[in-house]
């Protein structure tokens, strides 16, 4: 079992935004999650969607930083869901790993659980 946590400044991610625009969503974002981010109408919103994801997929790399063939997981191989728990990769739900996300006002932070096969 590993653990990830990770704590992100929603102004830095603002901040990124501002500078690189969908070109920081792009490098970040995975193809189920862009789909999401273009939906959301104001720029707010896709800040906290970016915040969210980005913290959510550093907690993730810390607990589990290789897929189990032992490739990099990389923050556009994984795709974080709405909601508590659900985690993809490649498109593939990760039934070995959860997440769970809290925002408050200028910070998100994100726990990731890994739990290895234990057969």
């Amino acid at each position: 079992m590993r653990l990830g946590v990770d704590i992100v400044s929603v102004g830095r991610v603002g901040a990124l935004y501002a500078r690189f625009a969908d070109k920081f969503a792009r490098r970040i974002l995975s193809e189920t999650e862009l789909a999401v981010f273009a939906g959301l109408g104001c720029r707010e919103r896709r800040v906290e969607f970016l915040s969210g994801r980005f913290c959510a997929k550093e907690a993730i790399y810390k607990a589990m930083n290789r897929d189990a063939a032992g490739a990099a997981v990389t923050w556009r191989r994984l795709s974080v869901g709405a909601g508590p728990g659900p985690v993809a990769l490649d498109g593939r739900p990760l039934a070995s790993m959860t997440v769970s996300l809290s925002h408050e006002r200028d910070f998100v932070v994100a726990v990731a659980l890994h739990v290895d096969d234990l057969a």
